[in-house]
């Protein structure tokens, strides 16, 4: 082979490997670019499964919540049927009637102090002076006919014996 057909193999192998390469540069940029896309995809399914978690976490929490609530719920309805059974057992329907029926009678036993002791004092005020000048008169003739006349009232009665001298206030 002579130099001039060698160099146009060389020619066209280097053409078809220029071909080569720049379909090759071609492919691998493509691949590059949709590498840093899927990198971005891949970023935005991370974000995703992070929210996704968070959310999960939040469901977790709330599944927690409410198994405390049913609970407190199911202590709810133990102490509401307790009480139902106490409303059953002591009924107060007709506390009511007996508290009206109490207050009727102590209001009515305050009108009855107070007209007693209304009517006591007009009685003393209009018999009072009356009464005890009767008492009295009573008293003075009772001492005038039981012998209370040998009382006498005598100086000596006063005096006794003194243990001391007489007082001078010095």
């Amino acid at each position: 082979m002579d130099m001039e057909a060698q160099l146009n193999e060389n020619t066209r192998n280097i053409t078809a490997l220029t071909a080569t390469v720049t379909q090759l540069s071609t492919v691998v940029g493509y691949e590059v670019e949709r590498a840093k896309e899927d990198r971005g995809n891949v970023k935005d399914v991370l974000t995703e499964l992070k929210s996704l978690n968070d959310k999960i976490t939040g469901i977790a929490g709330v599944q927690k919540e409410h198994s405390g609530a049913a609970a407190a719920i199911a202590e709810l309805k133990i102490r509401v049927d307790q009480l139902k059974e106490w409303k059953d057992k002591y009924d107060l329907s007709n506390m009511n009637t007996r508290i009206t029926a109490l207050e009727s009678v102590n209001t009515k036993e305050e009108g009855v102090k107070e007209a007693v002791s209304t009517g006591a004092e007009w009685f003393w005020r209009l018999f009072g002076p009356a009464i005890s000048a009767l008492t009295v008169a009573g008293c003075a003739w009772y001492f005038s006919q039981h012998g209370m006349n040998s009382y006498q009232h005598t100086e000596e009665t006063f005096k006794g014996s003194a243990i001391h001298g007489a007082i001078t206030g010095e």
